[in-house]
């Protein structure tokens, strides 16, 4: 499960790129999820683990594009967390689209904030 040989994100990026390559839809919606994740048995303490994901929104299905393992106690996930995420998910995206974000454990402002400073401009 961690084998530094294999890069997920190297790997599922030229796939992501070529599905946007003919992207039509004037919009894009995008979602913030995260899962907790347990490891462990009963005779130990688990270890918890939250799962940050960056998905598309098309035809009623969340497509992942972008996800964070964290080893982490609660869902709950800081604001600089999302950073690198979108930093990542945001060179994937068609240029044209208009981008809509659902995000709604997270505050309106922040998120905006953050988005357009690393250039992922959001539609109102």
């Amino acid at each position: 499960m961690n084998n530094p040989r294999i890069n997920p994100a190297k790997l599922y990026s030229p796939l992501v790129k070529a599905v946007f390559a003919n992207w039509q839809d004037p919009e894009i919606y995008l979602t913030f999820d995260t899962s907790m994740l347990w490891t462990g048995r009963v005779t130990r303490p688990a270890d918890q683990y939250c799962l940050i994901r960056v998905c598309v929104v098309h035809l009623g299905r969340a497509i992942p594009i972008g996800w964070r393992v964290l080893k982490h106690k609660s869902s709950s996930v800081k604001l600089d967390t999302y950073k690198d995420l979108l930093k990542r998910v945001s060179k994937l995206l068609p240029v044209n689209p208009k981008v809509v974000l659902l995000a709604a454990r997270i505050c309106r402002c922040p998120i905006s904030s953050l988005c357009q400073s690393i250039g992922l401009a959001l539609s109102d």
